[in-house]
């Protein structure tokens, strides 16, 4: 679990100021040209959220899914990349597709392998004078699953049914196991 001492650690007040600089952020790039926002970032349990690992899975994982972006053939162009924060590496692409279509790709995509489930790719649109995320449960989707058993992970989350040290234990070698 090397990647966990790779960086320093960050509180809560960190974690939310960067929620709402992120949302600020998702608004302003949406535009007429590019009216749908995928907001990219890592599901990254405890308070160590970056590091050079991290920043390199998350990298290429970006890489990946601009193969996928590129292979549908939507107009996209990569707004942000910030890899240096310490609440975690986020990415944000502007594109030009129905946010309905590219809600189902960013779900497929990170279903598509086991490392992919760590990421967390939130698509947002501009619905009349507000910005607005499509959930999973807007489409029918099912919702995410614990890394570790399988059940619901919001249920594991509240419950704190797994450790902290459990889950890093899983996403370090999701992330070591992606990068060999």
């Amino acid at each position: 679990m090397e990647i966990f001492n790779q960086s320093l650690a960050v509180n809560i007040e960190q974690v939310l100021a960067n929620r709402d600089r992120r949302v600020k952020l998702q608004a302003s790039f949406l535009t007429d040209e590019h009216p749908t926002v995928i907001a990219i970032k890592l599901n990254i349990p405890g308070p160590v959220k970056n590091g050079p690992t991290i920043r390199q899975y998350f990298e290429e994982v970006n890489r990946q899914f601009e193969t996928v972006l590129k292979a549908q053939g939507w107009p996209y162009k990569l707004a942000l990349m910030n890899l240096e924060s310490v609440t975690g590496p986020e990415s944000f692409y502007q594109l030009q597709a129905d946010p309905k279509a590219v809600k189902k790709l960013t779900r497929q995509f990170e279903e598509s392998s086991a490392d992919h489930r760590l990421l967390d790719m939130d698509v947002i649109y501009q619905d009349g004078a507000q910005p607005r995320s499509i959930s999973r449960a807007d489409l029918n989707l099912p919702a995410r699953t614990c890394l570790i058993c399988g059940r619901l992970a919001k249920d594991c989350g509240r419950s704190r049914r797994h450790t902290v040290a459990e889950l890093q234990q899983k996403v370090a070698e999701l992330i070591e196991g992606a990068l060999q």
